[in-house]
């Protein structure tokens, strides 16, 4: 049985080749395919330089079955889909504004760098007050060195924040939401740009929000 099996045993560029093509059966080559490429190349001494170029061209040279899926974009694009369904059933809550994501070889709408959603409050005396709301969803909390758990924001993005803030007179907030997936968050805060410090929010500061 033994001598049969090796018999039967195809070459390892023989093995390789139908690898590759079944990387690519759906026209794209995905990061995790790729990995388990360079793993075959590792463990049987080929070039895996060659063998990922190799692959990428027939990949691109195939029509795409599929599309790659950013989970991390399509969560938070449906976290601003779960806090926008707060506004259904309400009249005192209007949507001003929903900044689009839309970029391009470093070409976009400046209006793209303000939070996700104006909105106007509508108070029983007639007056409103408008302000701003940026999603944000995470996964998990992060962890610092004395175990609190927390979670930050781009400094950048928080002084661009705090300078909107001033300079249009509007209260900003971060909707944050945590765990299973952005359009059924399990914990959703929304927190004050104040209560930030130094681009964190612990869990404590959020919870008491």
């Amino acid at each position: 049985m033994m001598n049969n099996a090796t018999n039967d045993m195809i070459p390892v560029a023989e093995a390789l080749g139908w690898l590759t093509r079944m990387a690519n059966a759906d026209g794209l080559l995905s990061p995790n395919e790729e990995e388990l490429l360079v793993k075959f190349s590792r463990a049987y001494g080929l070039d895996e330089h060659e063998i990922l170029e190799q692959a990428r061209q027939t990949s691109s040279e195939s029509r795409p079955e599929v599309t790659l899926i950013d989970y991390a974009t399509r969560n938070g694009r449906e976290f601003e889909y779960h806090i926008t369904s707060y506004l259904r059933g309400t009249d005192q809550l209007e949507l001003l504004a929903w900044t689009g994501d839309k970029y391009h070889q470093g070409i976009y709408d400046p209006s793209n760098t303000n939070p996700d959603l104006h909105l106007r409050l509508h108070q029983t005396d007639g007056e409103h007050v408008d302000f701003y709301v940026e999603c944000k969803w995470r996964h998990h909390w992060m962890k610092d060195e004395h175990g609190r758990h927390y979670w930050e924001i781009g400094q950048k993005q928080l002084r661009h924040y705090h300078y909107m803030a001033r300079e249009k007179q509007q209260q900003i907030f971060v909707a944050f939401g945590i765990g299973r997936c952005g359009i059924q968050p399990r914990s959703v805060f929304f927190i004050p740009l104040s209560a930030f410090v130094d681009c964190r929010i612990f869990r404590t500061t959020a919870e008491a929000s």
